[in-house]
């Protein structure tokens, strides 16, 4: 297996996102998708020392959604899609919390 490094990327509350390493103390933020990489790349390269460089990059993008509840009814496929959702979200804070402590 690669020698990799992964990062939690978020939606911004002011706009664009913001990423963390996980395991690693790397954080950065940007307004758009390609900005965001760029300057993931670039404090991934800051960070580890010339030879420790990761080989991989992963990122996991998480997105929250609210929508209003009344006043309309959820589809069969929505309520699925939320099953789902509800249990990736709760696998994904489990892991995070095994590489966090």
């Amino acid at each position: 297996m690669a020698n990799e490094v992964l990062f939690l990327v978020e939606d911004a509350d002011e706009g664009g996102y913001v990423a963390r390493a996980l395991g690693y103390s790397i954080f950065t933020e940007a307004d758009s998708w390609e900005e965001l990489k760029r300057a993931i790349r670039d404090a991934v390269h800051c960070h580890f020392e010339e030879g420790e460089q990761p080989d991989l990059i992963r990122l996991h993008a998480v997105r929250e959604e609210v929508v209003a509840a009344r006043g309309c009814r959820e589809t069969l496929e929505e309520r699925n899609w939320q099953s789902y959702s509800n249990a990736l979200t709760t696998r994904l804070h489990a892991r995070l919390a095994a590489i966090c402590v």
